[in-house]
């Protein structure tokens, strides 16, 4: 009797350890879908907008702001005008700042370009610079070039392109001011500088330069750039 008593409760507790098995390997797998289920197409819309927003990797400044590329050229284009084809003074960078300071919008447009350097965007010039308007951003050989130059176009598009890059970057990244002053106008060096002085202009001393840079006392005193976007007539070939 004893040993069938033993039996007994050992036949319940395996019917019952076998019970408590199968109940929880249901509970750890889902239900299958039924015969001829399809599972719902997922797009945008079953997306939290915050998830959507979320970039797939850091941003950085030259994927979110592209400088327009018109900009860029014709910024270039100024550089090259005022310092040569090198980005070693600090030329490039104080014209970019000093463009801003003197734009009523404070960012670099065609029409304050202009209004500081219009032979950079006169196509009909015809002296010995007459290039400058159409160099582009192909870095293909600017027309006019043989004519006035006797160096190969070859011998300077790698330096052309340094300054289109230096431009870009400065448009992107929008630097800050690198002078302890703020920076309203540049002029080729020794220009008018006993003038400039005596009317209380502060020459900028920031690194090297070609050019002369200024800071005026007031920026009312500031001559008048009339800045308009109007009459935006560049080369074909470079737009």
């Amino acid at each position: 009797m004893r040993s069938f008593s033993k039996k007994l409760v050992v036949l319940i507790l395996s019917i019952i350890t076998v019970i408590f098995c199968c109940f929880s390997h249901a509970l750890s797998e889902p239900p299958s879908p039924p015969i001829g289920w399809i599972a719902p197409s997922v797009d945008n819309d079953y997306v939290p907008s915050f998830f959507q927003n979320m970039p797939l990797s850091a941003p950085n400044q030259e994927t979110i702001t592209p400088p327009p590329r018109r900009i860029q050229l014709a910024l270039a284009r100024i550089c090259v005008s005022e310092s040569g084809f090198q980005v070693r003074t600090n030329d490039c960078t104080l014209i970019y700042h000093a463009l801003r300071t003197r734009s009523r919008t404070g960012e670099i447009t065609i029409g304050i370009m202009r209004a500081y350097s219009g032979r950079s965007f006169d196509t009909e010039r015809t002296d010995n610079h007459r290039w400058i308007p159409h160099l582009n951003h192909n870095f293909s050989e600017p027309r006019g070039w043989r004519e006035t130059v006797t160096i190969p176009w070859s011998a300077r598009r790698p330096g052309f392109q340094a300054v289109y890059e230096h431009v870009g970057t400065l448009l992107r990244t929008r630097p800050d001011n690198p002078c302890s002053m703020r920076i309203d106008h540049w002029g080729a060096r020794g220009f008018r500088r006993n003038l400039h002085l005596s009317n209380g202009w502060r020459l900028i001393s920031c690194g090297e330069t070609l050019n002369d840079f200024w800071s005026l006392p007031e920026i009312e005193d500031a001559p008048v750039i009339e800045e308009t976007d109007t009459d935006l007539r560049v080369a074909d070939s470079s737009m």
